[in-house]
């Protein structure tokens, strides 16, 4: 697993709409459910083999393959996607509302405090009501496969279990993307899944906030006069043209400049 303190310069692209402003009016971001993440393939588990009972009780399971692949989705599981890019150009087209958006850089590092006192053990807050977890996005050639017990129950290893939601196919490694992951504890298990959960943050937790090149000027304005009333003390940046670099093209920043009028 990775460091916790690895997490330190996270990013998130947003577009300059009323979910964006209620992210600093009420100190919430949020997690979606399965059903919006933008790949299909995600949070779904997969199973095409399946292990069967030996008639001698001391043999091994056999492990036979399914006719047609099993699919079944985990619904009390909710993600927060980030990137350690806020310079892609790609991204700010795919999500930062073709650079009329922002990008919000956070410091997830403290986060997730259950991992300062043992880093293999992040599932020590039983008495949330969800359970954080953060780890990067690992990218494959192929899509997950699980097996199923006996009794045509998921028969998920830890390993499996852990690194559900943070697999996805090599087409999006471009993205570099690391994930926050809530999970709703088992008291909660016999309740009707919510299609999304906001989660309170810390405001120190925001570091500094990115304009797009194309951000609407009134609206820069009005981000920095609202997260400065509401006691956020970030850094204020805006994109202002497009460079080429060894590795590509990115967006270039300068600092914002804003002043009370």
């Amino acid at each position: 697993m990775t460091n916790h303190r690895d997490f330190k310069s996270l990013f998130k692209f947003k577009p300059i709409d009323q979910f964006l402003y209620q992210i600093f009016l009420d100190s919430e971001i949020y997690f979606s459910g399965r059903h919006r993440l933008n790949d299909p393939n995600e949070a779904i588990l997969r199973f095409t083999k399946q292990k069967v009972e030996p008639k001698d009780p001391f043999a091994p399971f056999e492990v036979v393959d399914l006719s047609e692949p099993h699919f079944s989705a985990i619904d009390n599981q909710y993600f927060f996607c980030l990137t350690r890019d806020h310079q892609s150009v790609p991204l700010w087209g795919y999500y930062g509302d073709n650079h009329r958006g922002v990008c919000l850089e956070f410091d997830f590092s403290v986060a997730i405090p259950q991992w300062l006192d043992d880093p293999e053990k992040p599932w020590k807050v039983e008495a949330q009501a969800e359970v954080p977890f953060i780890d990067e996005v690992h990218y494959q050639d192929s899509l997950d496969e699980y097996v199923l017990a006996p009794d045509g129950h998921p028969d998920l290893t830890p390993d499996e279990s852990d690194l559900f939601g943070f697999t996805k196919l090599k087409c999006w490694d471009q993205e570099r993307e690391v994930r926050m992951r809530l999970t709703r504890n088992p008291s909660a298990m016999n309740e009707v899944m919510p299609q999304g959960i906001a989660w309170k943050i810390e405001k120190s937790w925001l570091k500094s906030i990115y304009f797009g090149v194309r951000a609407d000027a009134k609206a820069k304005s009005q981000i920095a006069s609202l997260t400065k009333a509401m006691g956020f003390d970030c850094r204020l940046f805006e994109g202002h043209d497009i460079i080429i670099q060894d590795d590509g093209p990115c967006v270039a920043f300068r600092p914002y400049t804003w002043s009370t009028p």
